[in-house]
């Protein structure tokens, strides 16, 4: 073989290395998106079954819970510490929860539950824009 026909042959495998590596870097990278959306939809289900739980205490009580610790016995395990719940005081007739996201976005968001929201909305889980005023009260998103 000639020089020429060994030169082409080294191009070739250096070519196919390449490309094996820029896949395997680009799994690496959408693989951390992927796991955060997964985080993500964790926590949206932790906040269901957090909702659930505060509902059936105010069915008991008569009362939304003044804080997460009240109702241990509604909910068997409370998400991490950065699931924040809201109440008003002293009525305790509403209460709200923002979870932050996993996934990065610019400007921040959050998964916010209100059970009492303004006008003829009806409860549920929405995507806010994260930021002071949204965590504050049953304001909308």
């Amino acid at each position: 073989m000639n020089q020429k026909g060994l030169t082409m042959i080294e191009l070739l495998i250096v070519i196919s290395l390449i490309g094996v590596l820029s896949g395997i870097l680009l799994n690496v990278i959408g693989s951390t998106k992927q796991k955060q959306r997964a985080e993500d939809a964790v926590k949206r289900t932790n906040l269901e079954k957090a909702v659930a739980g505060i509902e059936a205490f105010r069915s008991g009580e008569g009362r939304y819970p003044i804080s997460p610790l009240e109702v241990t016995d509604y909910i068997k395990s409370w998400p991490g510490a950065e699931y924040i719940y809201n109440t008003n005081l002293p009525a305790y007739t509403e209460f709200w929860i923002y979870v932050p996201m996993s996934v990065v976005y610019n400007p921040p968001r959050m998964f916010k539950y209100c059970s009492n929201p303004p006008g003829s909305e009806l409860p549920k889980i929405k995507e806010c824009i994260d930021n002071l005023i949204n965590r504050g009260s049953c304001t909308p998103c």
